[in-house]
C-alpha cells in the first residue's frame, strides 16, 4: 500500500511540474510558483528550473494511434447525428 501511495505521489508531482511549467506559469506565475514550492523539485524557483524533457519510454505510438482513430470516429458520428 505504501509503494502505491509513493507511486501516486510521484506521478502527481510529475504531472503538476510539467503542467504548471508548460501551461499555467505564463498566465498564473504566482499560483504556479506557490505550487512549485510545495512539491518536490530541483532549483530555487520554477522560473529558473529546467524545462521538461520527453521520456521516450512513456510514448506509446500504437495506443496513440488507436485513440486518434477513435476520436475521429466519434467526431464523425457526432457530426453525422447533428446534420440529420
Amino acid at each position: 500500500m505504501k509503494l502505491q501511495k509513493n507511486t501516486t505521489k510521484s506521478i502527481f508531482s510529475l504531472c503538476i511540474r510539467c503542467f504548471s511549467k508548460k501551461m499555467l506559469h505564463p498566465f498564473m506565475p504566482f499560483v504556479t510558483e506557490e505550487i512549485w514550492q510545495h512539491i518536490p523539485h530541483e532549483g530555487d524557483s520554477i522560473v529558473t528550473s529546467e524545462f521538461a524533457k520527453i521520456d521516450a519510454s512513456l510514448v506509446f505510438e500504437k495506443k496513440k494511434l488507436k485513440i486518434c482513430n477513435l476520436s475521429k470516429m466519434l467526431l464523425q458520428q457526432y457530426v453525422t447525428s447533428v446534420v440529420r
